[in-house]
């Protein structure tokens, strides 16, 4: 019910996409004074999120329960969600604290190490906390942290026309095409507003060898043009596309999508027809917050549940503050 309650309020937003040839300033203005979300925001939404502080509870109940082998499972299911989204900064500490935890509880030293040197790479802004953690792994991750160097690496040209890059969730500017990074593996994110947001999962030299050719959300002009077919998927009376400040239109008015032929010959008609911007905004202003009372009445009541349930049951004990930025 609450995946179906998420999916309902994302298209209840306006999802506003940025045609090629526009002007980033006139995009971003446009953006600025409007009620519109943009494109790139739903690729990297996160469903998963969700359930991740629940984890971690229930993961630390059996920790401090002695429950080692439940608990060290549920660590492990967090652990490897580390590349199924990009994570905020307060989920990658969820995960780096479930690293930290796993290593505390592995009897073995070599896979110690490398549960630690895994957590370093994932986030490397976080710390295990000497008031939870004994002295020996906190000193053997400032040695593993210590020695563990960035290099320097050349993006190839291809990803010019990406706005920047996520690492496991960090941003990364492509002011340079010059990144200093870990040389393990991780999860790159090449986020736009005009292009396919695209994600690999390799480490740096196999970036530097991948093909990553941008694909165009969007292609023709104002009068003529056509999606990505991904978009199709989605409500059409949800997407508007920017070309200029004279032409918002909406993607309802589309005809076909565009498929991996019709993106090397573009052939079919459509057409898009200039809003009247005060009556647009106004008219979405109202469908987006009926549906935001509506969420938030049902998420009340959801919360008062869990509240309940809570109180019924023993207290988990959650290290919510005991991460330690470096």
């Amino acid at each position: 019910m609450i995946l179906n309650l998420l999916l309902s309020i994302s298209f209840a937003s306006t999802l506003i996409v940025k045609a090629p040839s526009a002007n980033p300033h006139d995009f971003f203005v446009y953006t600025q004074n409007n009620e519109v979300e943009k494109i790139s925001s739903h690729y990297l939404k996160c469903p998963e999120a969700i359930n991740l502080t629940q984890k971690l509870k229930e993961a630390q109940f059996h920790f401090l329960n002695a429950s080692l082998d439940k608990s060290r499972s549920l660590f492990k299911t967090i652990v490897d969600s580390k590349w199924n989204c990009d994570w905020k900064d307060e989920d990658k500490k969820i995960i780096a604290f479930s690293f930290y935890r796993l290593a505390q509880i592995n009897p073995n030293e070599m896979e110690q190490i490398q549960l630690l040197t895994d957590a370093i790479s994932f986030d490397d802004s976080s710390s295990p906390d000497e008031a939870i953690f004994p002295p020996p792994l906190v000193q053997l991750y400032i040695k593993l942290k210590s020695e563990l160097k960035k290099r320097s690496f050349i993006l190839p040209e291809s990803v010019k026309n990406f706005s920047y890059i996520l690492r496991n969730g960090q941003f990364i500017s492509l002011a340079s095409p010059v990144i200093e990074t870990f040389t393990l593996r991780a999860r790159y994110t090449f986020v736009s507003e005009s292009y396919k947001t695209e994600t690999l999962i390799v480490t740096p030299e196999e970036l530097l060898q991948s093909d990553l050719t941008p694909q165009p959300l969007v292609e023709g002009d104002c009068n003529k043009y056509q999606l990505i077919e991904e978009l199709e998927k989605l409500p059409k009376d949800s997407i508007k596309v920017f070309f200029s400040e004279q032409c918002v239109t909406d993607a309802v008015k589309v005809s076909a999508p565009l498929t991996a032929n019709s993106m090397a010959a573009f052939k079919q008609n459509a057409s898009g027809l200039p809003l009247n911007m005060e009556t647009s905004v106004k008219k979405n202003w109202l469908q987006r917050n009926y549906l935001w009372v509506g969420a938030a009445v049902i998420g009340s009541l959801v919360i008062a549940h869990q509240i309940k349930q809570n109180n019924d049951r023993q207290t988990v004990v959650v290290p919510t503050a005991s991460f330690n930025g470096n």
